[in-house]
């Protein structure tokens, strides 16, 4: 956990887990940032990131160099902060047949983790979500799948999400994303099913997208019904500092709550 050796070390907080940490995983949207803007992020809240996202799909696809991508990872790197390319860019890939240069692209250049998911084109078959998991474990990615539709129309179905879930997780993806839309679609019907997905997968492998879809109020409900430590994604860079005041129960949008119910005692 956190050792408090900041200039008002005199005042104690809730502490979180330090880096490399296994929970309250942060993971920011890169949307084509300038290396100026990441090396910015990473002086001032690089100890709070963990993965960041990039999706600027146009920008990989079209604009960005080699180097540029080396630029960034060599900043994102130096604060032990992994690099993903988000999922439109694979869909693409699944659309042109070009998953594997894709991947092996991504491995040439340093990046850490790609999102497998299909939430814009049709759903793959099951066994070949499950080959491109693989293959994206075989070439040295860290392959993060992502659960839920972008625009749902009817509550999430609990048992097929685990079932789903627990494929992914067989064949090798390490962490799963849980969509925004999704959670905030329950919140507004019944939440139930969000947390018998927990209770049968764990909070270990899942992150919960926090936005756009439903900000601030999914990250509210998630932090407040699962604790601090939980994973959470999808979160725009002036939007991390917020996140690690919620986490510790120091913004006005978890009610003050470290300063209201535990009157600021850390270990009450």
């Amino acid at each position: 956990m956190e050792k408090t050796d900041n200039y008002f070390s005199c005042l104690e907080l809730p502490a979180m887990p330090l880096k490399p940490r296994a929970t309250a995983l942060t993971c920011v949207e890169d949307r084509g940032m300038s290396t100026g803007e990441a090396t910015n992020l990473m002086e001032s809240f690089g100890e709070l990131i963990d993965y960041m996202n990039i999706c600027d799909h146009s920008g990989f696809t079209a604009r960005y160099s080699a180097d540029w991508f080396r630029r960034k990872l060599a900043i994102y790197h130096g604060h032990q902060v992994k690099m993903q390319l988000g999922g439109l860019t694979f869909e693409l890939a699944v659309l042109q047949d070009k998953v594997r240069p894709l991947m092996e692209g991504l491995k040439e250049l340093g990046f850490d983790c790609l999102e497998i998911v299909t939430q814009v084109i049709e759903p793959l078959p099951p066994k070949v979500r499950s080959s491109y998991i693989k293959m994206a474990q075989e070439i040295g990615l860290e392959p993060h799948t992502e659960v839920g539709k972008k625009h749902p129309t009817i509550p999430m179905d609990a048992g097929e999400a685990i079932r789903l879930i627990q494929s992914d997780l067989e064949a090798g993806a390490t962490k799963v994303v849980l969509e925004s839309a999704e959670i905030a679609l329950l919140m507004k019907t019944d939440i139930t099913p969000l947390h018998k997905i927990v209770e049968a997968i764990g909070l270990d492998v899942l992150i919960f997208e926090t936005g756009p879809y439903g900000w601030p109020e999914v990250a509210i409900h998630v932090i407040k019904s699962f604790g601090k430590e939980v994973n959470l994604a999808n979160i725009d860079p002036p939007q991390v500092v917020v996140i690690d005041n919620m986490r510790r129960g120091m913004d006005r949008r978890v009610e003050h709550e470290f300063l209201t119910v535990r009157r600021g005692r850390v270990n009450p």
